[in-house]
């Protein structure tokens, strides 16, 4: 069957190692704080939470928690006030506001062909299979170029359902890693699909 280069362990390590070097960047040193997007657990699980704040602890050298902040939407991570006390609950009124995080460089703007007014859609992270599906499509059109783009996805589909377990946990490990990458970059986003009138309008200039 066919195989990929990348082990799940070695990429989800990869996810652990960006997420805290982003704690780092937005640790308040004063505070000694750190927010992070409120979808960062569904990116990288409870065990995903469990070792950043594992991390932190060995960092600072004392106990630390977490726990989800709704006012804000943001998880923090802080020194324990106590040992024994249980986090706050999410809809205090107290709830520290974190710090703003440092100003992008400048950036010239680029010339864009969009619409004046409409909005640039951020993508949805792409999940195991489709992540697959791209990385053969682009390897099968060179070695059988006489093929259609449906008999591709055909053989593509077949291999997919053919591949033994491991293969797709390393599929699964690059859409995790892909997941983290996309809820930091962008942590407002919010998916929001098509309304029927947009998905036939789109089809009508097909």
């Amino acid at each position: 069957m066919a195989t990929v280069p990348d082990s799940l362990n070695s990429d989800y390590q990869q996810v652990i190692e960006a997420t805290w070097q982003y704690c780092l960047n937005f640790l308040n040193a004063n505070t000694r704080e750190i927010y992070l997007p409120g979808n960062i657990q569904a990116a990288i699980g409870e065990e995903g939470i469990r070792t950043l704040v594992d991390r932190y602890r060995q960092y600072i050298g004392q106990p630390v928690e977490a726990y989800f902040i709704g006012q804000i939407g943001q998880y923090r991570l802080a020194p324990s006030s106590s040992n024994n006390s249980p986090p706050p609950p999410s809809g205090q009124n107290n709830t520290p506001i974190p710090p703003d995080p440092p100003e992008p460089p400048a950036r010239i703007a680029e010339p864009s062909n969009r619409p004046r007014g409409k909005k640039a859609t951020i993508p949805r992270p792409r999940n195991c299979f489709i992540l697959y599906r791209e990385y053969w499509n682009a390897f099968f059109k060179t070695e059988f170029p006489d093929e259609t783009n449906i008999q591709r996805s055909k053989r593509i589909a077949a291999q997919w359902h053919a591949e033994p377990a491991n293969v797709i946990d390393e599929w699964k490990g690059r859409a995790l890693h892909e997941k983290i990458q996309h809820a930091l970059a962008h942590p407002d986003y919010k998916y929001a699909p098509r309304k029927p009138s947009e998905k036939q309008r789109r089809q009508s200039r097909k």
